[in-house]
């Protein structure tokens, strides 16, 4: 990459007449033990790695890794894929739909899925913005090579930067765009409507078993994150 024209060139590829528009969500869960509530690893009998091996295997899901002999962080069906967040967090990266009625549908595919795998582990998934129980001691770290660089950089830049890795999961809502002026408009009513959609769906009262004495423990890690990478942007 030497331009800015580079860098611009995948936001130009990506544009979308309006009878092409489409939605997308990004659903990210904690695994927890059904029992005790504590959080799974990413090895080992009942770690991630050994769901997505269930997964490919029950499902037709096709493996992805970072190098041939390297472990799967990925599966793919179609244009969906599920993927690991830092701290072993499972995320359903869901297909360009026509409406939020069949985005609902396909993430109750998903956790169906998952489900029926997990069962024989005796794991349950909690979608909750904060993991209700653990300590960063108490979770793994998913071997990509970007997360990596990610668990130096990101602490330089703000206090909860490997919190928001590791310990955050979220809801996230994917729309096209036509044009540069369309998306600009459409990042700004997201921003402006953020805090709103914060209150409405706050769901992570908990901090390491304890009440955090807020209902949104995700959305205070988010205001001691990088400000260059977070935040509001005024001027849109």
């Amino acid at each position: 990459m030497q331009s800015f024209d580079d860098l611009l060139q995948i936001f130009h590829e990506s544009q979308q007449p309006v009878e092409r528009w489409r939605i997308g969500a990004e659903a990210e869960k904690f695994g927890v033990d059904a029992r005790t509530g504590e959080p799974i690893g990413y090895d080992g009998e009942r770690g991630v790695l050994r769901v997505l091996d269930a997964l490919a295997a029950e499902y037709d899901y096709v493996a992805g890794r970072e190098s041939a002999d390297g472990p799967i962080i990925s599966l793919t069906r179609g244009v969906a894929s599920v993927t690991l967040e830092p701290g072993a967090q499972l995320e359903l990266s869901g297909s360009p739909l026509d409406d939020i009625h069949a985005v609902c549908a396909e993430v109750r595919g998903h956790l169906a899925e998952l489900s029926r795998i997990s069962a024989d582990m005796n794991l349950v998934w909690l979608g909750l913005g904060f993991h209700p129980f653990a300590r960063q001691a108490d979770l793994p770290w998913v071997p990509k090579q970007r997360y990596a660089i990610m668990r130096e950089y990101l602490p330089t830049r703000g206090r909860r930067g490997v919190d928001m890795m590791r310990r955050t999961a979220t809801v996230q809502a994917n729309f096209d765009y036509s044009d540069e002026q369309d998306a600009m408009r459409k990042l700004g009513v997201s921003l402006r409507i953020g805090p709103i959609v914060n209150a409405l769906f706050a769901n992570s009262p908990f901090f390491e078993g304890k009440l955090a004495g807020k209902v949104s423990e995700r959305g205070a890690v988010w205001l001691e994150m990088d400000p260059e990478r977070s935040g509001m942007i005024l001027d849109l």
